[in-house]
């Protein structure tokens, strides 16, 4: 292979089997997602600012389990559960002391299990603190979220059209001018 080929091969390989970045901040860069099933998300949470991040929190909608780093406190709002309302929620995670937060030039990998319905893949925001006080919103993270509602409503809508034209095509087929307008011969007018 000549050098330009294999420079060519080299940085296709590289393209393939580098992870996409989904969102970054200059300070702050968040790659990965759901898995193939939709129900494992996985994140890393990498560091380019001079403060260590400390807290991050991930919006989600029919989340099971939350895992977070060691050392992290995890809180998490609406996760699935019996008598838990269907809506979206929040998982955060916390460093329990600074030095156990993603220092500058780190990583650390967040995961999330996701109930099997009800939860499409789509764009959000994540929140990201760090130590000094500063706050980072990463936009484009792939998360859990509900779908919309007119999505949710859409086959309902169109059983509705095909019903109403049903109705209006029974009514004009069943029309009385129609009905007079059709000769009617009895016993009579046939002699």
């Amino acid at each position: 292979m000549t050098g330009f080929r294999r420079y060519g091969v080299r940085i296709l390989i590289g393209v393939i089997l580098t992870p996409v970045v989904v969102a970054a901040d200059s300070r702050v860069t968040i790659t990965g997602g759901a898995d193939a099933s939709g129900h494992n998300y996985a994140w890393t949470v990498e560091n380019h600012h001079a403060s260590p991040i400390v807290f991050v929190e991930f919006p989600h909608f029919h989340a099971t389990l939350f895992f977070a780093p060691a050392g992290w406190t995890t809180e998490s709002t609406f996760l699935v559960n019996v008598g838990v309302k269907s809506q979206p929620g929040l998982c955060n995670a916390r460093a329990d002391t600074v030095e156990l937060g993603i220092a500058p030039a780190r990583s650390a990998v967040f995961k999330m299990q996701v109930a099997s319905t009800g939860a499409q893949r789509r764009p959000g925001e994540v929140r990201v603190r760090f130590a000094d006080g500063a706050d980072a919103t990463v936009a484009g993270v792939e998360l859990p979220s509900p779908e919309p509602t007119g999505d949710r409503f859409v086959p309902l809508i169109g059983l509705g059209v095909l019903f109403a034209v049903w109705l209006i095509h029974r009514a004009i087929r069943n029309s009385p001018s129609k009905k007079s307008a059709t000769p009617t011969f009895s016993r009579k007018d046939a002699k």
